[in-house]
């Protein structure tokens, strides 16, 4: 039996509770997804000083999205299209969490 990501067992849920339903677009084509929507100064975007999401690799995967990076994509969510400037792996103690943070801002 491998290691077990209590961290995941934990958090993982969080999506469930506190998620979003978004698109994420990448060269024309939706993906369904499932974010944390920080657009509206969460933590997060606090710290960054900058509107942040959360992406779950699993929901990447659940939509068959090809690309695991989705800089450059948008992100369709709450009624309001955002370009995703950067997508970083979330580390938690170092280790990957499971999740990309998106910085997003406002597309015109």
């Amino acid at each position: 039996m491998g290691l077990v990501n209590f961290d995941r067992l934990l958090t993982g849920p969080t999506y469930a509770v506190f998620g979003t339903s978004a698109t994420l677009t990448l060269d024309g084509v939706d993906y369904p997804v499932t974010v944390i929507d920080q657009s509206d100064g969460g933590v997060n975007a606090l710290a960054r000083g900058q509107q942040v999401a959360f992406l779950p690799m699993v929901s990447i995967a659940a939509a068959s999205c090809p690309v695991p990076d989705p800089s450059g994509a948008i992100l369709t969510l709450s009624g309001r299209t955002w370009a995703v400037q950067s997508a970083t792996p979330e580390t938690v103690d170092g280790e990957f969490s499971g999740d990309l943070l998106l910085e997003i801002a406002e597309a015109s």
